[in-house]
């Protein structure tokens, strides 16, 4: 029997990427002296995490289910959602992007 349930996150945290490698660059990007403009232009990127927490009684197989993220997150003109589903032991599930259906 196939049971299918909406979960909402237990924990989230929300953080600013690194400041010299996460910053999406303005479209009319120009090469500036970096000492005479000790900020970068652009816009920062930010990462997500979400937890999910849920309990099996019986020892099954449980296989996550993320349909497309497109529109769920949020909406971004670039359409820059990235996402990756990993269990508790770090091992990674799945991955996929908001260009992609999962």
């Amino acid at each position: 029997a196939t049971v299918r349930r909406t979960l909402l996150p237990s924990t989230y945290d929300i953080v600013a990427g690194s400041k010299d490698q996460d910053i999406l660059p303005p479209s009319d990007a120009e090469s500036k002296d970096e000492k005479a403009n000790e900020t970068l232009p652009g816009i920062q990127i930010y990462d997500m995490f979400l937890k999910y927490s849920f309990k099996v009684e019986d020892e099954v197989k449980v296989i996550p289910f993320a349909p497309s993220l497109f529109n769920q997150l949020y909406d971004s003109p670039l359409d820059s959602q990235i996402w990756q589903i990993e269990d508790s032991s770090s091992q990674v599930l799945g991955y996929g992007s908001s260009m992609h259906h999962s």
